[in-house]
């Protein structure tokens, strides 16, 4: 199986094209913008690669680097906080890292950023050089390794196309864990909450021993649901059902019960700060606020773009918008959006660590490493 250079998170597309023709809301429009998006990238890219054939993989650095003159490269002025208007500006001392193929997400222990593409590998880059120190082949078919987790000595990789989610000796290269899952789609996303790891896997949630690699649940979800990321909060796990019926689903696993919540599109990225679900609609460009304690939806910001993958820590919430090329931050304490950066080719999914904040960009193939302290 050859995957190509658009294709981008595969699985969100598959899941929502089975799905279409069974529903009211607009997700037609959003694969038209989807469509049109890809379609510009292949056009500039065949046209560099009529040009030198190696210019394709640095394409989306130069359109980053050498954008319009009127982009900012400055944090936004005071006042436009204050107005609650946010311009989007270029990263300065972002540092970048040529993967060599179109990239998905990206873990990190801290010194290491551990990177998932489209040849079933995963790429360790140094955090602070931006060096690549290895590369581990994975089982599977190329194209599945989507999401990764490092926990403690393991880095876990979610194989989307071969319904395996695995764990390697970063040192050894070694495979040493393989829990097989069920379902066409998936698995996908992955969390960690203390020596649980939970993974979605269609219309299943996984309960893994991340030490171990033991399965200790297989949780069955309503057999419509096409599970595709997961986030943990008060004491229970969430999942995001492209559906439909569009909803996340709250695991209680005390009770082993669950709680939809009804959402106005389909849901993708989740991720949790404290007491709330923060979660991105592929079909509208707002960021939903959930509170842990009841499932109801309590804040919408809007956003510039369509979000994708959501992540979070210490308060921020980040949220990829690579229809339009850039990363939002949302304050989860204001629940304002506080900042855009323009950076990369269609970056998907960002996570910060500490006053870095890396960011895959999956059209030109690199891994961003943008301080946040300057």
């Amino acid at each position: 199986m050859t995957t190509q250079p658009w294709d981008l998170e595969r699985a969100l597309e598959s899941a929502l094209a089975a799905q279409a023709n069974a529903t009211e809301i607009d997700v037609h429009a959003a694969a038209t913008r989807l469509d049109e998006r890809l379609e510009r990238s292949r056009r500039t890219t065949r046209l560099a690669l009529s040009a030198v054939a190696a210019a394709a993989v640095v394409l989306g650095v130069l359109l980053t680097t050498n954008g319009p003159a009127d982009r900012r490269s400055a944090p936004p002025a005071e006042d436009d906080r204050q107005g609650k208007q946010v311009t989007a500006v270029v990263p300065q001392g972002a540092g970048r890292t040529d993967i060599g193929q179109p990239v998905y997400r990206v873990g990190s222990d801290g010194r290491t950023a551990w990177v998932t593409d489209q040849t079933q590998r995963l790429t360790g880059v140094d955090v602070d050089s931006g060096d690549i120190t290895t590369r581990i082949d994975l089982p599977g078919e190329d194209g599945s390794a989507f999401d990764v987790e490092p926990v403690g000595d393991l880095v876990w990789v979610s194989l989307r196309l071969s319904n395996l989610v695995v764990a390697v000796d970063p040192r050894t290269g070694e495979v040493v864990h393989r829990v097989r899952t069920t379902g066409d789609l998936g698995p996908f996303g992955m969390v960690v909450d203390g020596s649980d790891l939970w993974s979605t896997a269609d219309a299943t949630l996984l309960r893994i021993d991340a030490v171990t690699g033991d399965l200790l649940d297989t949780v069955d979800l309503p057999p419509t649901t096409r599970g595709y990321d997961v986030a943990t909060a008060g004491g229970s796990v969430w999942v995001t059902d492209v559906g439909p019926p569009f909803r996340v689903l709250r695991y209680e696993p005390d009770e082993d019960r669950l709680v939809p919540t009804l959402l106005p599109a389909s849901p993708v990225g989740i991720a949790a700060t404290g007491d709330a679900l923060w979660v991105a609609m592929v079909a509208r460009p707002q960021l939903l606020r959930i509170d842990a304690a009841s499932g109801l939806i309590t804040d919408r910001v809007d956003l510039p773009g369509n979000g994708l993958a959501v992540t979070a820590d210490a308060g921020s919430v980040w949220v990829g918008l690579p229809e339009i090329d850039q990363v939002a931050e949302v304050d989860a304490g204001s629940r304002q959006l506080v900042r855009l950066l323009e950076v990369g080719n269609f970056p998907p999914f960002a996570r910060q660590y500490g006053d870095t904040l890396l960011v895959t960009s999956n059209l030109s193939g690199e891994l961003f490493r943008v301080p946040l302290d300057e």
